[in-house]
């Protein structure tokens, strides 16, 4: 092929080791795009069931070169958690779920608001509109909580589960209401990403590209409406069709074995 133009230096992604410390104990390091490390702190704790509300936490904060973020806590609950068998996702750095989560101890979403086609084309709209580093060099994922035409919060990572966390993390900080919320991503729904919603009572996933099997089954388990291929002609609905409203009629596919095309 042919090359007619000069070529350039571009602008790359930050990606940077980050540990965080919770309550003294050394508990991850994620490698992520090391900005809103607070909310990713937290949304990572209340993953992983360390944190069950915000006003647990005492203090919060990132040392000045960015490569620790320090939590401290009025309850400790590394103990309790340490010894459980973890197995290691497919999310960047390695992600972690618990065996038992996997056993099908993944908690139930309440029934959340009905969704438009308007509101979720808006959501997405508008998550793009507020990627701001992945314009700038490309390279990242974004997450965001979406009310009706509302969007609640936004962030963006390398990590599409860091970006997950991110969002979560700065809902806790806002203190919004999940179980009204949907959750959208640009990344691949994995387990990992529907235990995150279940954990914090989300009751629509949804995304620009598409779901894995294990995803689809613990969403079933969840209650958790899943959804695909959001900026698409046809929209691919995994599970979770009750909370659609004012959609065309659904293709023939099952609902729960193949994703129903809208």
């Amino acid at each position: 092929m042919a090359v007619n133009a000069a070529p350039f230096i571009p602008r790359l992604a930050t990606e940077a080791p980050v540990e965080l410390i919770y309550n003294g104990h050394a508990a991850v390091t994620f490698m992520c795009t090391p900005q809103e490390l607070s909310a990713l702190a937290l949304g990572w704790l209340f993953g992983q069931g360390l944190i069950r509300s915000v006003d647990e936490v005492y203090t919060i904060g990132a040392c000045e070169d960015l490569r620790k973020v320090y939590v401290q806590t009025a309850v400790d609950r590394w103990e309790e958690r340490r010894g459980w068998e973890k197995v290691v996702t497919s999310g960047c750095g390695g992600g972690a779920v618990l065996a038992t989560q996997l056993a099908g101890q993944v908690p139930r979403v309440g029934p959340g608001p009905r969704l438009t086609p308007a509101e979720l084309t808006c959501g997405f709209t508008q998550m793009a509109a507020r990627a701001t580093l992945y314009r700038a060099s490309g390279g990242l994922h974004s997450a965001a909580l979406a009310s009706g035409r509302r969007l609640l919060a936004h962030c963006e990572d390398i990590g599409r589960h860091n970006a997950v966390d991110k969002v979560i993390g700065k809902g806790l900080l806002l203190k919004l209401d999940f179980s009204r919320s949907a959750l959208l991503t640009s990344g691949r729904i994995s387990c990992e990403m529907v235990f995150k919603a279940a954990q914090a009572g989300v009751p629509v996933l949804a995304s620009l590209t598409t779901a894995t099997d294990l995803a689809l089954e613990l969403a079933l388990r969840a209650g958790i409406t899943l959804l695909g291929r959001a900026a698409g002609r046809r929209l691919a609905v995994y599970c979770g069709s009750e909370r659609l409203k004012g959609w065309p009629a659904r293709g023939a596919a099952e609902e729960g074995s193949e994703a129903g095309a809208l």
